[in-house]
């Protein structure tokens, strides 16, 4: 209680009637000490002299308070002490020394319990303003319900406001708190006379809560708010016996202890006989004294006798606790417990059950037999015997300290540990809760399983395989928990069966099938081969030895997917009890190395390309390089040498190589090899592949027409013998000239590409347009041919360039019709040119493709394709972090939350940010994202003291991680001044367990684990630290593909130039497109940007239209990119802010309070750490006016 406080309380002298009166007209409820019902109960019932309470007021309001949100203090005093536990509430409060009277009978009675608990929080600099402190607290019973009634003092709660005077403190005596629903208690006392009730629910009183404020903490559950349950324990005196005539008391008796060892019969005196391990010795003691030995601490109450260990152990040879030896001195290898029964029958139920596993009856006269086992402890130095000595809680007793040597026989070696097991607890604490004395459970174990002696579960049948540092293991067996069951079945179950581990280095999985029952939800569900557990071996590693893996104490903590199959009694995280294995396992043969090519037979001599695709290639015995070429095929299988050659390291054991050959003898047999670079990496990486070339093959041409030919005919060509699946030119020419640099015959007539088949065949048809060639030779005058050579267009000569392959040349001489007109000859070609206009276009606007230097009369056409890798139309979902955003729109901040267009608000209260674009490419992708959120609460009057926008979003992925990278602005608590956090990389991403895919041309991933980074603490004004878990993220974009448009055909003009336009469709992929435009045998390529196009909803984007203007991107919306056709040049860089500044804001919160997180209203407050990537997105989005010259590609 803080010190003012606890003034106030002195000066407090008024009467009851006074009392109640004040809180009549506070609208509160007082009572007195007892009612009338209450006082003739008393007279019925019977003094209470001890016993306690256990509460916790409500445990997320406790969170509260001790968190960083109202950084406040809690305090226990006056003999109540405050439990441990997890997180800021820790655990509830014990009230001590109960007194008053309980009428076990009729349900009635009041009870009073010592102690003071103070909460305080918020202090702006005078002291707290919200603030609470109980004591005086009563339990007043009246059949199946109970009132706790307190004396309070309390400053009514009107928000947490620093610019507001705080009510003054006020006093409440007598005010009844709660109701306590004792339906399901029973108050009937044991044989010691202890009434014990466990966690009876407590309902909140309207009245009392309104007048603490917690009113507007949990107004959901207005008017009966759920407080935390309630137990206590009260011993209940019996009605006073009538007085006996008094007998002369005896005299004390003499106590002489003496222990005798025995053989297993019982009967034998063991003297000197020698015993060996796993042998049955008895121990008879008398004249102990059952009175002594005192307890001072737990198992044992205090002050009851604590009895006598009786121990067959190593002792060394000071071992006498007497004479101040500790425990170290003694190694006890079985142990028996010498206790009076009706001290065993007033330990705590918790401790119960161990102790009477080892008990033995003390007598009241003194003596005990106990039966122990011989064991041995080669480890220990000391001497085997029967040792007795004044057991654990009291002082050292030397008339209890006795010896007896015990001579062991040497036996043979121990055995080694078990093989295929797996010994595993789950959780200790929950096994403790499940049997103890709240949910009052069993643990049934099912057969091959059994359980250990420590009280964990030995799994059996284990078996499994290993390699290298990576394991599969299953084992066998059953454990069923339940608890609470109130005479309908367990409200809590849960059954873990056959578990199975994998391990793959320092990370590993402990998977089972689970089937829970939680107390929320009532129904059982299934969780088979759930994800149970994450292991972490780098400080237990595996060990494999003579065929065994073992490791001991593996830690082990709760996965996401486990906290269901846990029946939602443990967050993510939670440490479980630590693994321990050992099984006889197979040695997992290692997956031969495989190669694989894009081609094997049929090569092209010239040149030809062979993709090489290698899988497991051992990256940790190639690191100094695996060579892979193509040579010789040798007769040995040895690698010859080889050209061409690339070194490479197989980084994840695969690689991907593209091998060129040229000039290779037709028919060739050849082969692709790996080897390792350092020969002893070992035989196994050394393989070779044959692949063998296409046979010399002669280029045959049929035409047909080939004589009297005239313009318009159409001539059907067939051709054999050519390269298998080459691309090859058919022309009409004279082939007087040839080209200067590849050979092939110039001045065209007609001209077309065509593919040959897999055996090198070809048929096209050509229409004759005319009988002059392109450089002037008139077809009736000389002699003119159809002529076949390797593709002359640019676009075929990749991946390998054949255009200087004369190898498919051949000739049909053709003749032509000398009567009629001639059409003027085709122009060659001067200076063709593409030029597109703009370079950048937005969606719904228009690009114009203009060519010049064509041959006019020629039909051109243009096909636009979009980048394969390009994104566009996505969207994000993404709440920042749920508990925020009900803090914010709760009853402690009373804010808002905005989102602005074209982000927009989903059902479930999380965001969709609209207008992704960007680029991915097999596992990375670069996805930006448009819309703003702003969070802002505590508006006092002079503005939000917490602020925070988040805007633009934007993804970058990377194999497995990623960031989330927005602008934001925000302001704290703390401080006054709103900070700007542009491109903040604000959110780690975890894409192990939630992959991006790519499916029917979408690019996705969904529910992607983020976390806030270190960058991301400040710009989420210091809210929570880094590490903290915000919502998950989800998103997806429709990938460009093969989009492809075609435009035309158009006719060239007389000067040479043609023209076409294209308005972007409002769903063309954003990003690179590329255009082809083709007329007669001139093939020229370009590149150009499409762009998102103007939101009209933000006021329209300026085109610089003005006169002279100069657009300064300040409009609101404005995206910047206005290109200002009139001279206007506009520089904004806001991308969707108002000045380019504008920042986003992020939320989180993690529910770490315990009262089943349903408190909506109050933030998690529960600390966490972590650390993030720092990436900035930078999407490149440039135009491109390159054009390429290429011979035109014709179709059939």
């Amino acid at each position: 209680m803080r010190t003012h406080l606890r003034e106030r309380r002195l000066l407090r002298q008024l009467t009851v009637a006074g009392l109640s009166a004040a809180l009549g007209l506070g609208g509160l409820t007082a009572v007195g000490p007892g009612s009338a019902q209450a006082s003739d109960a008393a007279n019925a019932a019977h003094e209470v002299s001890a016993g306690s309470l256990e509460w916790g007021l409500r445990t997320s309001y406790r969170n509260y308070i001790a968190g960083p949100i109202a950084h406040g203090e809690i305090t226990a005093g006056d003999g109540a002490v405050w439990l441990d536990g997890p997180g800021n509430a820790k655990g509830s409060f014990t009230f001590p020394d109960a007194s008053g009277t309980l009428d076990p009978e009729s349900a009635t009675g009041e009870l009073a319990f010592d102690g003071t608990v103070y909460t305080g929080g918020h202090d702006y600099g005078n002291g707290y303003i919200l603030e609470l402190s109980l004591t005086n607290v009563r339990l007043q019973v009246d059949g199946d319900q109970g009132t706790i009634v307190v004396d309070a003092e309390y400053r009514p709660f009107v928000g947490a406001n620093p610019n507001i005077e705080p009510p003054a403190v006020e006093n409440a005596e007598d005010l009844k708190f709660g109701t306590v629903d004792l339906s399901g208690s029973d108050l009937v006392p044991d044989d010691d006379g202890v009434v014990a009730v466990s966690a009876a629910p407590v309902t909140g009183v309207r009245e009392a809560m309104e007048a603490i404020g917690w009113d507007q903490f949990y107004s959901s559950e207005m008017p009966a708010i759920q407080l935390d349950p309630l137990s206590f324990t009260a011993t209940v005196e019996p009605d006073p016996e009538p007085e006996e005539p008094q007998e002369p008391e005896e005299p004390e008796p003499v106590r002489e202890p003496a222990v005798e060892v025995f053989a297993d019969d019982g009967v034998t005196p063991l003297g000197d006989a020698e015993v060996t391990d796993g042998t049955e010795i008895v121990v008879r003691g008398s004249g102990f004294d059952p009175e002594a030995n005192v307890s001072t601490r737990p198992p044992v109450p205090a002050g009851l006798p604590a009895g006598v260990y009786v121990v067959f152990g190593r002792f060394a040879d000071t071992w006498r606790p007497s004479e101040g030896a500790g425990s170290s001195a003694r190694t006890v290898i079985d142990q028996r417990w010498a206790m009076t029964e009706a001290t065993l029958d007033q330990v705590p139920g918790n401790f119960q059950g161990s102790i009477r596993g080892q008990w033995v009856e003390l007598t009241p006269e003194g003596d005990f037999e106990a039966a122990l086992t011989i064991g041995t402890d080669e480890d220990t130095d000391g001497s085997y015997g029967v040792y007795t000595y004044a057991a654990g809680g009291s002082a050292p007793n030397a008339a209890h300290e006795f010896a007896v040597p015990v001579t062991v026989a040497a036996g043979e070696e121990e055995p080694g540990p078990d093989e295929n097991y797996l010994d595993w607890g789950v959780r200790q604490s929950f096994r403790t809760y499940i049997e103890g004395s709240i949910a009052h459970g069993s643990i049934t174990v099912t057969e091959p399983a059994t359980r250990n002696e420590d009280g964990t579960f030995r799994f059996a049948d284990g078996s499994g395989t290993f390699s290298d540092a990576t394991a599969e293991l299953a084992f066998s067996g059953e454990v069923l928990f339940e608890g609470h069951d109130m005479g309908a079945g367990p409200l809590l179950q849960m059954s873990l069966a056959n578990p199975r581990i994998t391990v793959d280095g320092a990370a590993g999985r402990l998977v089972a099938d689970v089937a829970s029952k939680s107390l929320a939800s009532g129904e059982v569900a299934e969780y088979p081969g759930v994800e149970f557990a994450e292991l972490d071996f780098r400080d237990a590693p595996v060990t494999i030895t003579d065929g065994i893996a073992a490791a001991q104490d593996v830690p082990a903590t709760l996965t996401e997917d486990g906290v269901p199959a846990f029946a939602d009694f443990y967050e993510a995280g939670a440490v479980l009890d630590p693994v321990t294995f050992s099984v006889a396992v197979d040695e997992a043969a290692p997956a031969e190395p495989a190669v694989t090519l894009s081609k094997t037979t049929d090569l092209d001599p010239y040149a030809d390309v062979v993709a090489v695709r290698g899988e497991d290639f051992d990256s940790s015995a190639l690191s100094d390089g695996l060579l892979v070429g193509i040579g010789p095929l040798t007769d040995n299988g040895s690698v010859p040498d080889l050209d061409p050659v690339e070194t490479i390291t197989p980084d994840d054991g695969s690689f991907e190589v593209n091998l060129l050959t040229e000039g290779v003898e037709p028919g060739a047999v050849l082969a692709v090899y790996t080897a390792p670079v350092d020969a002893s990496a070992g035989e196994i990486y050394v393989t070779h592949t044959e692949i063998s070339y296409a046979e010399a093959r002669t280029p045959h041409l049929d035409v047909s027409p080939s004589g009297d030919l005239e313009p318009g005919q159409e001539v059907e060509i067939t051709g054999t013998g050519f390269a298998p699946n080459r691309r090859i030119s058919i022309a009409i020419t004279a082939n007087t000239a040839t080209h200067e640099t590849y050979g092939w015959p110039t001045g065209w007539l007609a001209h077309a590409v065509v593919q040959a088949d897999g055996d090198g065949n070809l048929n096209r048809t050509l229409t004759v347009s005319g009988t002059t060639t392109g450089s002037g030779e008139d077809c009736t005058e000389v002699q003119c041919y159809v002529a076949s050579f390797s593709s002359a267009q640019a676009s075929d000569a990749s991946p390998v360039d054949y255009r200087a392959d004369r190898s498919q040349d051949a000739f049909v001489e053709v003749g032509f019709a000398t009567d009629g007109d001639d059409p003027d000859p085709d122009p060659q070609p001067g200076n063709p040119g593409l030029a597109i206009t703009p370079e950048s276009v937005k969606r719904g606007e228009h690009v114009d493709f203009v060519g010049t230097g064509l041959v006019p009369g020629e039909e051109a056409s243009v096909v636009v394709t979009a980048d394969p890798d390009s994104a566009s139309d996505g969207s994000l979902n993404w709440g920042v972090r749920e508990s925020f955003r009900t803090y914010i729109e709760g009853n402690i901040a009373h804010g808002s939350i905005d989102v602005s267009p074209p982000a927009s608000r989903n059902d479930d209260g999380t965001f969709r940010f609209a207008d992704g674009h960007g680029t991915v490419t097999r596992a990375e992708a670069r996805l930006s994202f448009a819309g703003e959120v702003h969070f802002e609460g505590h508006d006092y009057g002079d503005g939000a003291l917490l602020q925070m926008t988040l805007s633009a979003p934007a993804v970058i992925v990377d194999g497995d991680t990623g960031v989330l990278v927005a602008d934001v602005t925000s302001k704290s608590l703390d401080g006054g001044d709103v900070v700007e956090y542009p491109d903040v990389e604000f959110a780690e991403l975890d894409f192990s367990a939630a992959p991006l895919t790519v499916e029917d041309g979408v690019v996705s991933a969904t529910a992607v684990p983020a976390t806030l980074t270190e960058d991301g603490v400040p710009a989420f004004a210091d809210f929570y630290d880094a590490g903290q878990a915000l919502d998950p993220v989800s998103f997806e974009a429709a990938l460009g593909g093969d989009v492809r448009v075609e435009l035309g055909p158009e006719t060239v003009g007389e000067d040479g130039g043609v023209e076409l336009t294209w308005t972007v469709p409002g769903d063309f992929p954003l990003g690179a497109a590329t255009a082809v435009l083709t007329a007669g045998d001139v093939e020229l390529t370009g590149e150009f940007t499409v762009e998102l196009a103007d939101d009209p909803g933000n006021g329209g984007d300026d085109t610089g239209s003005d006169e002279n203007g100069t657009d300064e991107g300040t409009d609101s919306g404005d995206d910047g990119t206005d290109a200002g056709a009139d001279g206007g040049a506009d520089s904004g860089a806001d991308l969707g802010g108002d000045d380019g500044s504008d920042s986003g804001a992020d939320g989180s919160s993690d529910d770490s309070a315990a009262d089943d997180g349903k408190d909506g209203a109050l933030p998690d407050t529960g600390a966490g750490s972590g650390l993030l990537l720092a990436v900035v997105l930078a999407l490149a989005a440039g135009g491109a006016g390159v054009t390429l010259l290429a011979r035109r590609r014709m179709t059939a």
